[in-house]
């Protein structure tokens, strides 16, 4: 049996404090490393199946439902009193072709069932859409239907094969039709069928009485924008961040100042009035004077933001540093002249800033500056990030970089370059 988490977290501690606390959606973090082994899922309790077998074969149906009950009562362990409709990642980590599709409709449904279930008492839920994300919902296939979303089959899901009323929402057609009425391109129709996903939950919340002091958050992990998702430009570290609180937020409001997904958690702690243990670490701020109007100020004078082998830090006044280190072993090859990987295999004389070949190549691809060591812009003049100016303002180059010093000197035993204290790499 795997090991319970040891860790404390924002759900379990909500937990603790008496709320009930729900999962639904996409994981792509408890036990990863399982997921990506099928050929050890046996091992594990797993079952598995052929990459394109036929869910609606009873047998494969059985082992995709088996699956899904393995995962839920794997993803309560970190705190979560209900877990339905999940996917443990991407679709097509599913080893599974038929599986490919999104079903937004069916995590939508299992989220309206927790919030029913949970209307006499304080909740938690989280939420996690597999829409807009690959597999490319506005892909057609031959006979231009969309293949992996609206014109996908209803009927499948993370568990196989699921019949369910899902009339709390627009039918596909009905959704294909609006677009096309209001004069939107058809490709975007996955939009509006993720909006009637959140609209269909704030009618439950209406229904039920709820509406008024119930927090909705609808954020993102991530941009994609000029395939920005594994970089530290604007294009991935931009993100909505829409927040609904008809008794506390006042409708049209709007906050100009930097914020960063780590202020998620001490904010709904603040919301919910849970303190954390003394010794629970948390980063961020809380957003809860911002919400409820009492501060209008900033509250980071600047944020700080991190992958694969790049740092930057980005302050109030618009000015942003991006620095990219290797850890020695890495260095010592670019110096001996060692080429790294390519997408589809040719060799490079930097490595990309992450593992991912596919992601660096098109990252690399539309960002000019992708491999430069030292990176500085001012997005007030320049917010597409086109014009380095690390050679051309040495004085703010210094503070940016003293700047991103003194955030990762906060961390423990995690190197970069000459910015951390003389630890090996």
């Amino acid at each position: 049996e795997l090991d319970p988490p040891k860790m404390e977290n924002l759900p379990s501690l909500l937990q603790k404090s008496g709320y009930r606390t729900g999962f639904v959606g996409k994981s792509h973090l408890v036990d990863h490393a399982i997921l990506n082994r099928p050929d050890k899922w046996e091992e594990h309790g797993l079952m598995t199946y052929g990459k394109n077998a036929d869910p609606n074969d009873p047998e494969v149906d059985k082992a995709m439902k088996h699956n899904h009950k393995w995962w839920q009562e794997r993803i309560a362990d970190y705190g979560f009193d209900y877990v339905n409709s999940i996917y443990s990642a991407n679709l097509r980590e599913l080893f599974n072709e038929p599986l490919n599709v999104h079903n937004i409709e069916w995590t939508t449904k299992a989220a309206l069932e927790f919030i029913e279930q949970s209307k006499d008492q304080p909740f938690f839920l989280y939420y996690a859409p597999t829409l807009p994300h690959g597999p490319d919902p506005w892909i057609r296939d031959k006979e231009g239907n969309f293949k992996y979303s609206l014109d996908a089959d209803p009927k499948i899901t993370g568990e196989g094969v699921v019949k369910a009323d899902y009339s709390f929402m627009p039918t596909r057609e009905e959704i294909k039709k609006l677009v096309k009425e209001q004069g939107f391109s058809p490709k975007t129709a996955y939009v509006t069928l993720m909006d009637a996903a959140v609209g269909a939950l704030v009618d439950k919340l209406d229904a039920l009485g709820l509406a008024e002091n119930t927090i909705l958050i609808v954020t993102s992990d991530h941009g994609a924008w000029r395939y920005g998702k594994t970089t530290l430009y604007e294009g991935g570290l931009r993100v909505p961040l829409v927040v609904r609180w008809p008794a506390k937020v006042k409708p049209g409001s709007t906050y100009p100042h930097l914020v960063s997904n780590i202020d998620n958690a001490p904010t709904i702690f603040a919301a919910a009035g849970v303190t954390p243990p003394k010794d629970y670490q948390m980063d961020g701020k809380s957003l809860l004077p911002v919400l409820t109007g009492k501060e209008t100020k900033p509250v980071h004078q600047a944020i700080f933001a991190e992958i694969g082998y790049s740092r930057a830090v980005i302050t109030e006044s618009g000015w942003k540093y991006i620095a990219i280190r290797y850890p020695k072993p890495v260095q010592r090859k670019i110096e001996a002249g060692e080429t790294f990987p390519r997408f589809k295999g040719e060799g490079g004389e930097l490595p990309y800033l992450v593992r991912n070949t596919h992601l660096g190549h098109n990252s690399s691809r539309h960002n000019k500056n992708y491999f430069q060591r030292d990176q500085l812009y001012d997005l007030n003049t320049d917010p597409m990030e086109k014009d380095n100016l690390a050679e051309k303002d040495l004085a703010q180059l210094k503070k940016m970089q003293n700047l991103l010093a003194k955030f990762l000197q906060t961390f423990h035993d995690r190197p970069f370059g000459e910015f951390t204290s003389a630890s090996s790499q």
